[in-house]
């Protein structure tokens, strides 16, 4: 187990949803693999083969990331077609190599020491330390399980617990980039968790960049807890279906700022 509290936690936590996505995966039957999934133009199979391949690009990263290499092991064409060939091959092929690929990314970060957590390592988003690779695995896990739950039409909200270990990572490093693939809208929001203790952090977006910090300054507000906020940043669901179901309040001024300040991957 890592010696760093908050990298084992982490672990532990993508251990539990990857086995909770292999026993979703197990119990489909042959038609719901070639059902259109919500992540078009993908079918299920192919949005399976995604989640399954990204354990191994991380790894691939931060292995390069050690040997002081911070580019990436592959391009964007041959990530793809090899998610498709993954695809092509079946969902026994895909769920042994999601066990296989999950097992592996535990024994790389477990024997990881503090200085090589902190070491640079590349990704889409920029070069990131290591350590951000277990929360940012543990999203993808996390959101693309909703994924396949929500193209079955059986879709449950993330735990809340789960999604609240990489609330501040998603905020704070991954929602900045986010915004300057989407709408950069500008204003200022106030993103308040069902929590006890609650969590709030001010969301701030000039047209340039966005910042998310941990604060309780005055805002227009949206409150909602955490799993239903990061299907609400990762553009899963929108804010008036959270609002209109009770999963969600806004103020007014909330409420319209939020299509251009949250962003999609």
């Amino acid at each position: 187990m890592s010696a760093d509290p908050w990298v084992a936690d982490g672990l532990r936590l993508l251990r539990a949803e990857s086995e909770a996505l292999l026993t979703d995966l197990r119990a489909l039957q042959p038609a719901d693999w070639a059902r259109p999934s919500n992540c078009p133009p993908w079918d299920v199979a192919t949005l399976v083969a995604h989640v399954t391949s990204g354990a191994e690009f991380h790894c691939a990263c931060v292995e390069r990331g050690l040997a002081g290499e911070r580019t990436s092991p592959s391009t964007r064409e041959e990530r793809m077609a090899a998610t498709a060939r993954l695809a092509a091959e079946g969902p026994e092929r895909m769920i042994a190599v999601l066990e296989a690929n999950t097992d592996y990314f535990e024994r790389l970060f477990d024997r990881l020491d503090a200085a090589q957590l902190e070491i640079l390592a590349f990704h889409n988003h920029g070069l990131r330390p290591a350590r951000w690779f277990v929360p940012h695995r543990l999203a993808e896990v996390v959101f693309h399980r909703w994924d396949v739950q929500a193209s079955l039409g059986r879709a449950t909200p993330p735990d809340d617990a789960t999604v609240g270990y990489f609330l501040p990572t998603m905020l704070e490093v991954n929602l900045p980039v986010l915004y300057t693939r989407g709408a950069r809208g500008r204003g200022r929001l106030r993103l308040v968790t069902r929590e006890q203790p609650p969590r709030a952090w001010l969301v701030e977006a000039d047209g340039e960049a966005l910042r998310a910090t941990p604060d309780g300054a005055d805002a227009p507000s949206v409150t909602i807890s955490p799993g239903d906020l990061g299907l609400l940043v990762y553009g899963r669901l929108p804010l008036a279906t959270l609002i209109a179901s009770g999963r969600a309040t806004a103020d007014a001024d909330a409420a319209a700022v939020v299509p251009s300040l949250l962003g999609s991957p």
